[in-house]
């Protein structure tokens, strides 16, 4: 079974690899991890590069490849997985309109959509946050 999680992984932290061993249950995993580009234009600029952080996901043992784009439509023909991954923290949220996908293309494709529990509060936005505190 194929796995497809999407992200930036931008300063790479605990939840991060809790997020990716819990989609690793489910089978191989796939990250499609957010270009320079694309992180600047969806959130900010990561704070490492792409290269970086490519790098550090693949260290874990997953395969990863490049978002670059809102839809990621191109990507489930790509890597063709049976699972697109969320944390529960997306839960309520409109994930698929925000990754340009509509609930056929999944069914479509014979795509189930998981969510994973997230039961921490690690966020790369909360290591930020205290760094600066500190400074």
């Amino acid at each position: 079974m194929i796995v497809l999680c999407l992200g930036s992984f931008d300063i790479l932290h605990y939840g991060h690899i809790e997020f990716l061993q819990r989609c690793a249950v489910l089978g191989d995993v796939v990250v499609a991890l957010g270009t320079d580009a694309y992180q600047e234009g969806y959130k900010h600029r990561p704070f490492l590069n792409y290269r970086e952080r490519s790098s550090a996901v693949a260290a874990l043992g997953y395969t990863v490849v490049e978002r670059d784009e809102v839809s990621v439509l191109g990507l489930l023909d790509e890597v063709e997985p049976d699972y697109l991954v969320w944390g529960s923290d997306w839960i309520g949220e409109p994930i698929l309109e925000l990754s340009g996908l509509t609930v056929r293309d999944l069914t479509d494709r014979g795509i189930t959509l998981v969510f994973v529990p997230r039961d921490h509060d690690m966020s790369s936005s909360e290591i930020v946050r205290r760094v600066n505190a500190e400074a």
